[in-house]
């Protein structure tokens, strides 16, 4: 039997998205349609690392976690983004400035470009390519449910209703 480390209620977000699930020897990975995007989950040390490809391009490193609720977090709002695209239900600004992380939260960019982020608990949570992180640290302790009803809701409700959050170009 087949153990995705998503829940049943991502897959089914992750379809409305054009993303499809697929697992191989312990690894799993979402495809979109025609297979130009692939994004890869795989098990390391203990921590879950993603990784994405495009086209024919080699694998990138995208960001790890010890849980998969964290990647499964990620993921989902990222593919908000798409889903209010093709639903021209208008564009949620988020964070991504590294001043603009939220309270209690710390990034550290190490030599290697990459960010790690501590939350309020002084326990690290993620690693991430890019400043994701940011975007992520108002995201982390918020329900994946919240989430993704946010970004299904044509007007960004519950947690975007405050009008900040949206673009003009609704």
């Amino acid at each position: 039997m087949t153990i995705l480390p998503y829940s049943p209620e991502f897959i089914e977000y992750a379809k409305s998205a054009g993303y499809k699930p697929y697992e191989t020897d312990g690894e799993w990975s979402l495809e979109n349609s025609g297979g130009e995007t692939r994004i890869y989950l795989r098990q390391n040390s203990g921590m879950f690392v993603l990784t994405r490809a495009d086209r024919a391009e080699s694998e990138s490193y995208i960001m790890s976690a010890p849980d998969a609720t964290d990647i499964e977090r990620y993921l989902t709002i990222r593919m908000g983004s798409s889903i209010r695209s093709s639903r021209r239900l208008g564009f949620i600004f988020t964070p991504w400035n590294v001043t603009d992380l939220a309270p209690g939260w710390v990034a550290v960019v190490g030599l290697d470009g990459r960010w790690r982020l501590t939350g309020p608990d002084k326990c690290d949570r993620a690693v991430f390519y890019d400043d994701a992180a940011v975007e992520f640290s108002w995201f982390s302790n918020v329900s994946l449910a919240d989430i993704r009803s946010s970004y299904l809701d044509p007007d960004g409700a519950p947690l975007f209703v405050d009008e900040r959050w949206h673009s003009v170009w609704k």
